[in-house]
């Protein structure tokens, strides 16, 4: 029989604890027979909460060999009285079985918090431990997966911290970037008069915004407002992914257009990002839309390193009624605007007017550096402007520089040694051995 000796507190969340997300688990060593209560954040990783178990249990092996099982039948926590009086042990043998082991990649959230999983509360159990019988940390073999595990878990902590796809960002999200934004009128105050209008762009009922028809004719639309930006070119499909904001969170995703000088190869001189939604004004203009726009606006942003031209703005639209752009102003802050200086909301006309200004003025920049070469007096375009004639600025950017801290991570002075040895094979030409052969 099965049965567990505890005394099972009672669930409180302090205000600490709901700052931080903090959710308590109840944990049970299978082979001990006994249960404890854990508070652990929800961005914790799984080797985090092994490390946690083993000072809990007195283990002296290392915490990734401990394996770690949902308590979860289904779709269900097990119930803790049930478990406390030994009525779930043939249970318990079939949700430990090792195909079932927690994996090592993923936080605290990934696997116990979600739409698919039932609530955590008092009453339950949620993790079942399973502690080797003989710890065979002590092999050679044994060393070589430790390392490989945890140099994994290190990784991940160093480059994916935290991942958001940008089509999926939210306001909440977007704060957390630590950004200053602040709304603004647009201060349109050339005369259009003599300036074409271009009609409204005509969407196609039944097929989504990146439907490869609506691709070719926004596109086409855009060149046409371009004119004679010869410099110019309009790409879709480009990969905006890089790490953002003072926490460097990575944002990931393609904006549905960027336009880039001619030919250009990579991502750091982008002009500007178009997002286009098919909706109605109202629609168009909602949070998660702006979020949206905001992330590829910062994201291009970030990879810009253009000194000598003016930076990248962004454009929320559906090339009808519904405008608002993006740019970064002289105090490094993000502005936005979608009504002009009057109060009234920018027209189309109005907005692919500037969107035609800053990118011709970006061309004459462009045509500009040819021009310094061959003459040193000449004056050049003002780098620091936006559409021609708005003070901006540039986005701040931030660089983390990570420590090594393994020695903090491994356990034993021999797991140390190895490492060390390992991360001096790898910087040696004359070693180019791949990992799972350094300790063969």
């Amino acid at each position: 029989m099965f049965t567990i000796s505890c005394t099972f507190p009672k669930f409180t969340i302090s205000a600490t604890s709901v700052i931080l997300k903090m959710i308590l688990l109840c944990c049970a060593d299978v082979r001990e027979e006994r249960c404890f209560i854990m508070e652990i954040g929800e961005e914790e990783n799984i080797y985090f909460l092994k490390k946690r178990v083993k000072k809990e249990l007195g283990y002296r092996g290392p915490a990734m060999k401990l394996d770690l099982y949902l308590a979860l039948k289904n779709d269900k926590w097990l119930d803790y009285e049930s478990v406390v009086n030994g009525e779930l042990t043939e249970t318990i043998k079939e949700l430990t079985q090792k195909d079932n082991r927690i994996t090592r990649d993923g936080t605290i959230r990934t696997f116990f918090i979600g739409e698919k999983k039932p609530a955590i509360a008092e009453g339950q159990v949620h993790v079942l431990v399973v502690a080797p019988e003989d710890d065979a940390a002590g092999s050679v073999l044994g060393k070589r997966e430790f390392l490989e595990a945890v140099e994994s878990v290190m990784k991940k902590q160093k480059t994916d911290r935290t991942s958001w796809a940008i089509s999926k960002l939210s306001m909440e999200k977007i704060d957390q970037l630590l950004f200053k934004i602040r709304r603004k009128r647009f201060p349109a105050t050339d005369d259009l008069s003599m300036e074409r209008d271009h009609p409204e762009f005509e969407w196609i009922d039944g097929k989504s915004e990146s439907n490869r028809e609506h691709v070719d004719l926004y596109k086409k639309y855009i060149t046409t407002v371009l004119g004679n930006t010869t410099d110019l070119s309009i790409e879709t499909g480009l990969t905006l992914d890089v790490s953002v904001g003072k926490p460097q969170f990575l944002l990931r995703g393609k904006a549905d257009l960027c336009i880039t000088p001619d030919g250009c190869l990579g991502r750091n001189e982008i002009v500007m990002v178009i997002e286009l939604k098919s909706g109605c004004r109202e629609e168009t203009l909602s949070p998660a839309n702006f979020a949206q726009t905001l992330g590829y606006f910062l994201a291009a942003n970030t990879l810009f390193d253009c000194d000598d031209r003016p930076p990248p703005i962004g454009l929320l639209t559906n090339l009808k009624d519904a405008w608002c752009y993006f740019w970064v102003n002289a105090k490094k802050e993000i502005s936005y605007a979608f009504k002009k200086k009057n109060g009234e909301l920018l027209d189309r006309k109005t907005a692919l007017y500037y969107l035609r200004k800053h990118c011709n003025y970006v061309n004459s920049c462009l045509q500009d550096e040819d021009v310094q070469s061959s003459n040193v007096s000449h004056a050049t375009p003002d780098p620091h402007v936006v559409f021609g004639m708005i003070p901006a600025g540039r986005l701040e950017k931030y660089i983390v520089e990570y420590e090594d801290n393994m020695a903090d991570v491994l356990e034993t002075d021999e797991e140390i040694r190895l490492y060390e040895m390992s991360k001096r094979l790898r910087n040696t030409t004359a070693f180019v051995v791949p990992p799972p052969l350094m300790y063969s």
